[in-house]
């Protein structure tokens, strides 16, 4: 969390969204105790824990609000 070389704009328990690629010692799909890359976007806006909002870079959606059923639908501006 407090490296100058690694912007963090969100973090859960299983999560980290971050401003840039990380060390490809820290990314592995298949290792255990590795980040695995899931989304690469273009834009996003973190809220609150489980509370974010993010675009990717093929324009799709991912919503998180915590309490919020996914038969709601939101817009990044929303």
């Amino acid at each position: 969390k407090n490296k100058d070389d690694i912007k963090l704009f969100y973090t859960d328990t299983d999560s980290a969204y971050v401003g840039g690629p990380l060390p490809d010692h820290l990314v592995s799909s298949t290792e255990l105790g590795k980040f695995k890359l899931e989304y690469i976007a273009r834009r996003g806006v973190f809220l609150g824990p489980k509370f974010y909002c993010l675009e990717l870079e093929d324009g799709t959606l991912i919503v998180k609000v915590k309490g919020l059923t996914k038969a709601v639908a939101l817009s990044f501006d929303d």
